[in-house]
Protein backbone atom coordinates (compact mmCIF):
# COMPACT_ATOMS: atom_id res chain seq x y z
CA UNK A 1 0.00 0.00 0.00
CA UNK A 2 1.54 3.25 -0.94
CA UNK A 3 1.70 5.88 1.87
CA UNK A 4 2.16 9.84 1.73
CA UNK A 5 4.97 11.82 4.20
CA UNK A 6 7.10 14.67 4.33
CA UNK A 7 10.96 15.77 4.09
CA UNK A 8 10.99 17.97 7.33
CA UNK A 9 14.67 18.97 6.71
CA UNK A 10 15.88 22.26 4.58
CA UNK A 11 15.77 22.36 0.89
CA UNK A 12 19.35 21.72 0.44
CA UNK A 13 19.71 18.34 2.04
CA UNK A 14 16.43 16.72 -0.28
CA UNK A 15 18.87 14.95 -3.05
CA UNK A 16 20.71 13.05 0.44
CA UNK A 17 17.28 12.43 2.10
CA UNK A 18 16.16 10.57 -0.94
CA UNK A 19 19.70 8.82 -1.97
CA UNK A 20 19.06 7.39 1.41
CA UNK A 21 15.39 6.75 1.66
CA UNK A 22 16.47 4.47 -2.23
CA UNK A 23 19.74 2.67 -0.71
CA UNK A 24 17.39 1.56 1.96
CA UNK A 25 14.78 0.43 -0.95
CA UNK A 26 12.39 2.46 -0.83
CA UNK A 27 10.57 3.65 -4.35
CA UNK A 28 9.79 7.28 -3.48
CA UNK A 29 7.84 9.68 -5.97
CA UNK A 30 7.48 13.20 -6.20
CA UNK A 31 4.03 15.12 -6.20
CA UNK A 32 3.63 18.08 -7.88
CA UNK A 33 1.41 20.16 -5.51
CA UNK A 34 4.32 20.31 -2.67
CA UNK A 35 7.82 20.34 -3.03
CA UNK A 36 8.39 18.02 0.30
CA UNK A 37 5.82 15.96 0.10
CA UNK A 38 6.67 12.37 -1.50
CA UNK A 39 4.83 9.08 -2.24
CA UNK A 40 6.37 5.48 -1.11
CA UNK A 41 5.43 3.07 -3.58
CA UNK A 42 6.88 0.17 -2.18
CA UNK A 43 9.57 -1.08 0.39
CA UNK A 44 11.18 -3.75 1.82
CA UNK A 45 10.71 -2.06 5.22
CA UNK A 46 7.70 -0.21 6.56
CA UNK A 47 8.76 3.24 6.34
CA UNK A 48 7.93 4.06 10.17
CA UNK A 49 11.33 1.65 10.21
CA UNK A 50 13.60 3.63 8.08
CA UNK A 51 16.53 5.63 9.39
CA UNK A 52 15.00 8.84 8.36
CA UNK A 53 12.23 8.46 10.10
CA UNK A 54 13.80 7.35 13.26
CA UNK A 55 15.71 10.71 13.16
CA UNK A 56 12.76 12.81 12.46
CA UNK A 57 13.68 13.93 9.09
CA UNK A 58 10.63 12.69 7.55
CA UNK A 59 7.07 12.93 8.49
CA UNK A 60 4.73 10.16 7.53
CA UNK A 61 1.72 12.06 6.39
CA UNK A 62 -1.53 11.70 4.16
CA UNK A 63 -0.66 13.56 1.39
CA UNK A 64 -4.40 15.11 1.89
CA UNK A 65 -3.83 16.19 5.27
CA UNK A 66 -0.87 17.99 3.94
CA UNK A 67 -3.45 20.76 2.34
CA UNK A 68 -4.68 22.27 5.37
CA UNK A 69 -1.81 24.18 6.62
CA UNK A 70 -0.75 24.69 3.05
CA UNK A 71 -3.96 26.75 2.15
CA UNK A 72 -3.36 28.77 5.39
CA UNK A 73 -0.36 29.42 4.04
CA UNK A 74 0.41 31.78 6.99
CA UNK A 75 3.57 34.41 5.73
CA UNK A 76 7.18 34.52 7.56
CA UNK A 77 7.01 35.26 10.93
CA UNK A 78 3.19 34.68 11.59
CA UNK A 79 1.91 33.61 14.76
CA UNK A 80 -0.23 31.11 14.21
CA UNK A 81 -2.81 28.93 16.38
CA UNK A 82 -3.87 25.28 15.59
CA UNK A 83 -6.64 24.54 17.84
CA UNK A 84 -6.51 20.31 17.37
CA UNK A 85 -3.22 20.09 16.81
CA UNK A 86 -2.42 16.60 17.58
CA UNK A 87 -0.66 14.08 16.22
CA UNK A 88 1.52 17.16 15.01
CA UNK A 89 1.68 17.20 11.22
CA UNK A 90 0.13 20.27 10.42
CA UNK A 91 1.76 22.04 12.74
CA UNK A 92 5.29 20.73 11.22
CA UNK A 93 4.12 22.66 8.15
CA UNK A 94 3.16 25.65 9.77
CA UNK A 95 6.18 25.89 11.64
CA UNK A 96 8.18 25.66 8.22
CA UNK A 97 6.03 28.17 6.59
CA UNK A 98 6.69 30.72 9.27
CA UNK A 99 10.14 30.01 9.59
CA UNK A 100 12.44 30.69 13.30
CA UNK A 101 10.92 34.33 13.76
CA UNK A 102 7.06 33.38 14.01
CA UNK A 103 5.43 31.23 16.44
CA UNK A 104 2.92 28.20 16.67
CA UNK A 105 0.54 27.50 19.20
CA UNK A 106 -0.32 23.78 19.19
CA UNK A 107 -3.23 22.97 21.73
CA UNK A 108 -4.34 19.54 22.20
CA UNK A 109 -7.07 18.45 25.08
CA UNK A 110 -6.69 14.96 25.03
CA UNK A 111 -3.82 13.83 27.38
CA UNK A 112 -2.84 11.06 25.31
CA UNK A 113 -2.86 12.46 22.02
CA UNK A 114 -0.61 15.33 23.77
CA UNK A 115 1.88 13.06 24.69
CA UNK A 116 2.31 11.85 20.88
CA UNK A 117 2.05 15.57 19.52
CA UNK A 118 4.82 16.56 22.20
CA UNK A 119 6.97 13.50 21.09
CA UNK A 120 6.67 14.31 17.40
CA UNK A 121 7.30 18.10 18.28
CA UNK A 122 10.68 16.98 19.76
CA UNK A 123 11.52 14.30 17.25
CA UNK A 124 11.16 17.16 14.12
CA UNK A 125 13.11 19.73 16.12
CA UNK A 126 10.03 22.34 15.84
CA UNK A 127 11.75 25.05 18.11
CA UNK A 128 8.81 27.62 16.98
CA UNK A 129 6.14 25.41 18.28
CA UNK A 130 4.59 26.04 21.78
CA UNK A 131 2.47 23.50 23.56
CA UNK A 132 -1.13 23.92 25.33
CA UNK A 133 -3.77 21.51 26.56
CA UNK A 134 -6.56 23.61 26.93
CA UNK A 135 -10.25 22.29 25.77
CA UNK A 136 -10.89 23.58 22.14
CA UNK A 137 -14.12 25.38 22.80
CA UNK A 138 -12.76 27.04 26.01
CA UNK A 139 -9.23 28.22 25.08
CA UNK A 140 -8.13 31.29 26.53
CA UNK A 141 -9.59 34.42 24.28
CA UNK A 142 -7.77 37.14 25.67
CA UNK A 143 -4.81 36.61 22.66
CA UNK A 144 -6.49 37.16 19.01
CA UNK A 145 -4.71 35.41 16.32
CA UNK A 146 -4.59 36.43 12.87
CA UNK A 147 -4.44 32.75 11.57
CA UNK A 148 -5.95 29.69 12.52
CA UNK A 149 -5.85 25.90 11.63
CA UNK A 150 -8.87 24.20 13.28
CA UNK A 151 -8.61 20.30 11.94
CA UNK A 152 -11.77 19.24 13.83
CA UNK A 153 -12.48 16.16 15.06
CA UNK A 154 -15.14 14.24 12.89
CA UNK A 155 -16.15 10.31 11.97
CA UNK A 156 -13.46 9.47 9.68
CA UNK A 157 -15.55 8.90 6.68
CA UNK A 158 -12.79 9.83 4.73
CA UNK A 159 -10.27 7.04 5.76
CA UNK A 160 -12.75 4.67 5.09
CA UNK A 161 -10.68 2.49 2.28
CA UNK A 162 -8.05 2.38 5.29
CA UNK A 163 -11.01 1.55 8.06
CA UNK A 164 -13.59 -0.28 6.14
CA UNK A 165 -15.73 -0.31 9.49
CA UNK A 166 -15.72 3.23 9.83
CA UNK A 167 -18.74 4.43 8.40
CA UNK A 168 -20.83 1.62 10.94
CA UNK A 169 -19.38 3.14 13.63
CA UNK A 170 -19.87 6.52 13.40
CA UNK A 171 -23.67 6.81 11.67
CA UNK A 172 -26.90 8.14 12.42
CA UNK A 173 -27.61 9.72 16.44
CA UNK A 174 -23.71 9.06 16.79
CA UNK A 175 -22.41 11.85 14.65
CA UNK A 176 -24.66 14.02 17.03
CA UNK A 177 -21.94 15.47 19.42
CA UNK A 178 -19.09 15.61 16.66
CA UNK A 179 -21.67 18.19 14.93
CA UNK A 180 -21.60 19.86 18.20
CA UNK A 181 -18.47 20.12 19.04
CA UNK A 182 -17.65 21.22 15.33
CA UNK A 183 -19.49 24.12 15.99
CA UNK A 184 -18.30 24.97 19.47
CA UNK A 185 -14.98 25.05 18.09
CA UNK A 186 -15.82 27.02 15.35
CA UNK A 187 -17.85 29.70 17.75
CA UNK A 188 -14.63 29.91 19.69
CA UNK A 189 -12.16 30.51 16.57
CA UNK A 190 -14.30 32.76 15.65
CA UNK A 191 -14.04 34.79 18.68
CA UNK A 192 -9.79 33.94 18.91
CA UNK A 193 -9.46 35.01 15.47
CA UNK A 194 -8.39 39.12 14.65
CA UNK A 195 -10.80 40.60 12.52
CA UNK A 196 -9.37 40.53 8.77
CA UNK A 197 -8.07 36.97 9.98
CA UNK A 198 -8.03 33.89 8.20
CA UNK A 199 -9.00 30.23 8.94
CA UNK A 200 -8.98 27.27 7.48
CA UNK A 201 -11.45 24.43 8.98
CA UNK A 202 -10.67 20.85 7.86
CA UNK A 203 -12.18 17.56 8.58
CA UNK A 204 -10.61 14.24 7.51
CA UNK A 205 -15.04 13.09 6.47
CA UNK A 206 -16.70 12.99 3.43
CA UNK A 207 -20.42 13.66 5.60
CA UNK A 208 -21.95 16.68 4.33
CA UNK A 209 -23.30 17.55 7.53
CA UNK A 210 -19.66 17.75 8.85
CA UNK A 211 -18.42 19.23 6.48
CA UNK A 212 -20.74 21.53 4.06
CA UNK A 213 -23.49 22.03 6.52
CA UNK A 214 -20.90 23.37 9.13
CA UNK A 215 -19.59 25.62 6.47
CA UNK A 216 -23.14 27.08 6.13
CA UNK A 217 -24.16 27.76 9.14
CA UNK A 218 -20.49 29.08 10.09
CA UNK A 219 -21.27 32.13 7.33
CA UNK A 220 -25.01 32.32 8.66
CA UNK A 221 -25.38 32.17 11.92
CA UNK A 222 -20.90 33.67 12.88
CA UNK A 223 -20.47 35.70 10.62
CA UNK A 224 -17.72 34.38 8.40
CA UNK A 225 -16.75 34.70 5.18
CA UNK A 226 -15.68 32.21 2.93
CA UNK A 227 -12.31 32.87 0.91
CA UNK A 228 -12.65 30.59 -2.12
CA UNK A 229 -10.05 27.98 -2.93
CA UNK A 230 -8.75 26.74 -6.01
CA UNK A 231 -8.70 22.89 -6.72
CA UNK A 232 -5.21 21.45 -6.28
CA UNK A 233 -3.54 19.51 -9.03
CA UNK A 234 -3.07 15.69 -8.57
CA UNK A 235 -6.37 15.24 -6.65
CA UNK A 236 -10.01 13.87 -7.21
CA UNK A 237 -13.02 15.87 -6.23
CA UNK A 238 -16.35 15.32 -5.32
CA UNK A 239 -19.10 17.81 -7.00
CA UNK A 240 -18.69 21.22 -5.48
CA UNK A 241 -21.71 22.12 -3.27
CA UNK A 242 -20.41 25.51 -2.04
CA UNK A 243 -18.25 27.14 -4.34
CA UNK A 244 -14.67 28.22 -2.88
CA UNK A 245 -14.37 24.66 -0.48
CA UNK A 246 -12.74 21.48 -1.56
CA UNK A 247 -14.59 18.15 -1.01
CA UNK A 248 -11.76 15.61 -1.49
CA UNK A 249 -11.85 12.02 -2.92
CA UNK A 250 -8.51 11.82 -2.17
CA UNK A 251 -5.19 11.82 -4.62
CA UNK A 252 -4.14 9.44 -7.21
CA UNK A 253 -1.75 8.14 -5.09
CA UNK A 254 -4.22 6.57 -3.14
CA UNK A 255 -4.76 9.47 0.06
CA UNK A 256 -8.13 10.00 2.15
CA UNK A 257 -10.80 11.74 1.58
CA UNK A 258 -10.33 15.28 2.97
CA UNK A 259 -12.65 18.20 3.11
CA UNK A 260 -11.28 21.88 3.34
CA UNK A 261 -12.27 25.25 3.77
CA UNK A 262 -10.86 29.15 4.10
CA UNK A 263 -12.81 31.25 6.28
CA UNK A 264 -12.43 35.28 7.74
CA UNK A 265 -13.94 37.65 9.46
CA UNK A 266 -14.49 41.25 9.00
CA UNK A 267 -15.78 42.50 12.60
CA UNK A 268 -14.69 41.16 15.77
CA UNK A 269 -17.68 40.02 18.27
CA UNK A 270 -18.88 41.87 20.67
CA UNK A 271 -17.84 39.56 23.36
CA UNK A 272 -14.95 40.99 24.77
CA UNK A 273 -13.69 37.09 25.53
CA UNK A 274 -12.68 35.55 28.99
CA UNK A 275 -10.42 36.78 31.29
CA UNK A 276 -7.03 34.57 32.17
CA UNK A 277 -4.76 35.26 34.36
CA UNK A 278 -1.79 33.63 35.42
CA UNK A 279 1.07 31.04 33.64
CA UNK A 280 3.01 28.00 35.29
CA UNK A 281 5.22 29.22 37.96
CA UNK A 282 8.81 28.60 35.70
CA UNK A 283 12.16 28.71 36.92
CA UNK A 284 13.53 31.23 34.21
CA UNK A 285 17.07 29.78 33.64
CA UNK A 286 20.22 32.42 32.89
CA UNK A 287 20.49 32.43 29.33
CA UNK A 288 24.09 32.93 28.79
CA UNK A 289 24.80 30.31 30.78
CA UNK A 290 22.58 27.68 28.82
CA UNK A 291 24.06 29.08 25.63
CA UNK A 292 27.30 28.39 27.19
CA UNK A 293 26.51 24.78 28.00
CA UNK A 294 25.18 24.81 24.68
CA UNK A 295 28.28 26.08 22.60
CA UNK A 296 30.13 23.51 24.57
CA UNK A 297 28.67 20.74 22.32
CA UNK A 298 28.55 22.11 19.48
CA UNK A 299 25.10 23.36 19.49
CA UNK A 300 23.91 27.03 17.59
CA UNK A 301 21.40 29.23 19.50
CA UNK A 302 21.06 31.66 17.43
CA UNK A 303 17.82 30.88 16.11
CA UNK A 304 16.67 30.87 19.86
CA UNK A 305 14.90 34.67 18.97
CA UNK A 306 12.61 36.32 21.32
CA UNK A 307 12.13 33.45 24.18
CA UNK A 308 13.04 32.13 27.12
CA UNK A 309 14.83 28.75 28.88
CA UNK A 310 13.17 27.68 31.72
CA UNK A 311 13.84 24.40 34.61
CA UNK A 312 10.77 22.38 34.97
CA UNK A 313 12.34 19.61 37.60
CA UNK A 314 15.30 18.60 36.27
CA UNK A 315 14.46 19.17 32.62
CA UNK A 316 15.91 21.95 30.60
CA UNK A 317 13.28 23.76 27.84
CA UNK A 318 13.00 26.48 25.35
CA UNK A 319 10.13 28.31 24.53
CA UNK A 320 9.07 31.34 22.32
CA UNK A 321 7.30 34.56 24.06
CA UNK A 322 4.17 35.30 22.37
CA UNK A 323 4.37 39.12 21.68
CA UNK A 324 0.78 40.60 22.55
CA UNK A 325 -0.46 37.94 25.78
CA UNK A 326 0.85 35.07 27.41
CA UNK A 327 -0.54 31.99 28.42
CA UNK A 328 0.66 28.48 29.79
CA UNK A 329 2.43 27.06 27.01
CA UNK A 330 5.30 24.18 26.96
CA UNK A 331 8.30 24.63 24.57
CA UNK A 332 10.90 22.69 23.33
CA UNK A 333 13.23 19.74 25.50
CA UNK A 334 16.47 20.60 25.04
CA UNK A 335 18.04 18.86 27.77
CA UNK A 336 18.51 17.79 31.60
CA UNK A 337 20.31 19.09 34.81
CA UNK A 338 21.98 16.88 36.52
CA UNK A 339 23.91 18.00 39.60
CA UNK A 340 24.95 21.37 37.56
CA UNK A 341 25.91 18.72 34.71
CA UNK A 342 23.79 19.70 31.33
CA UNK A 343 22.65 16.27 29.27
CA UNK A 344 21.93 17.26 25.61
CA UNK A 345 18.56 15.91 24.06
CA UNK A 346 20.52 13.51 21.13
CA UNK A 347 17.30 15.34 18.78
CA UNK A 348 18.76 18.59 18.37
CA UNK A 349 20.31 18.24 14.48
CA UNK A 350 18.29 21.31 13.11
CA UNK A 351 21.10 23.26 15.81
CA UNK A 352 24.59 21.67 14.78
CA UNK A 353 27.21 23.85 14.34
CA UNK A 354 28.47 22.99 10.78
CA UNK A 355 32.09 24.43 12.23
CA UNK A 356 32.11 22.51 15.48
CA UNK A 357 34.73 19.88 16.14
CA UNK A 358 33.19 17.15 17.38
CA UNK A 359 31.75 15.85 13.89
CA UNK A 360 31.51 12.61 12.94
CA UNK A 361 30.91 12.38 8.79
CA UNK A 362 29.69 8.91 7.78
CA UNK A 363 29.11 8.11 3.57
CA UNK A 364 28.38 4.05 3.78
CA UNK A 365 24.80 3.86 4.95
CA UNK A 366 25.54 0.18 6.26
CA UNK A 367 27.58 2.27 9.42
CA UNK A 368 24.31 3.84 10.10
CA UNK A 369 22.06 0.88 10.20
CA UNK A 370 25.26 -0.40 12.70
CA UNK A 371 24.62 2.58 14.83
CA UNK A 372 20.71 2.16 14.84
CA UNK A 373 21.00 -2.10 15.85
CA UNK A 374 22.99 -0.84 18.66
CA UNK A 375 26.95 -0.73 17.41
CA UNK A 376 29.30 1.41 17.95
CA UNK A 377 31.73 3.79 16.25
CA UNK A 378 35.43 4.76 17.14
CA UNK A 379 36.62 8.34 17.23
CA UNK A 380 39.73 9.90 18.61
CA UNK A 381 39.74 13.12 20.51
CA UNK A 382 38.13 13.86 24.10
CA UNK A 383 34.03 15.08 23.10
CA UNK A 384 31.62 13.84 25.43
CA UNK A 385 28.91 13.53 22.41
CA UNK A 386 29.66 13.89 18.43
CA UNK A 387 27.35 15.34 15.45
CA UNK A 388 26.40 12.52 13.43
CA UNK A 389 26.07 12.80 9.48
CA UNK A 390 25.13 11.10 6.81
CA UNK A 391 27.52 13.13 3.91
CA UNK A 392 26.02 16.52 4.25
CA UNK A 393 23.32 15.38 6.22
CA UNK A 394 22.44 16.11 9.93
CA UNK A 395 20.94 13.20 11.71
CA UNK A 396 21.75 12.79 15.62
CA UNK A 397 24.00 13.22 19.26
CA UNK A 398 25.60 10.46 19.38
CA UNK A 399 27.21 9.32 23.00
CA UNK A 400 31.32 9.19 23.37
CA UNK A 401 32.18 6.27 25.65
CA UNK A 402 35.53 6.02 25.53
CA UNK A 403 36.96 6.25 22.49
CA UNK A 404 33.97 5.01 20.92
CA UNK A 405 30.30 6.64 20.37
CA UNK A 406 27.24 5.05 19.77
CA UNK A 407 23.28 5.93 19.93
CA UNK A 408 21.98 7.19 23.16
CA UNK A 409 19.09 5.45 24.36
Amino acid sequence: MACGFRIVCNDKYIPTIEEILNKEGFDIRRVSFYSKARICLSNKIKLGNSILNNFGQIYIQDLSSMLPPLILNPPKGSIVLDLCASPGGKSAILSELIGDEGIIVANEPNKKRYITLKKNIERLNLFNVCLTSFIGENFPAHIKFPYILLDVPCSGWGTEDKNPKVKRLWHGKKIAPLIKLQRDLLKRAYLLLKPGGKLVYSTCTTNISENEDQIKWAVDELGFKIIPINKIEGFEYFNEKIPGTLAIKGHKFYSQGFFVACLSKDRDNQHAGDEFKGIDNLRILDNEKIKEMLKSYGLSFSKFLNGIFYLKKDLVFFKKKLPYGEIDTEGCFLGKLKQGYFIPNTKLWKWFDKNAENKLVVEDINQIKGLVSGNSISISGNFKYMHLYYKDLPLTLLRVKGKRCLISR
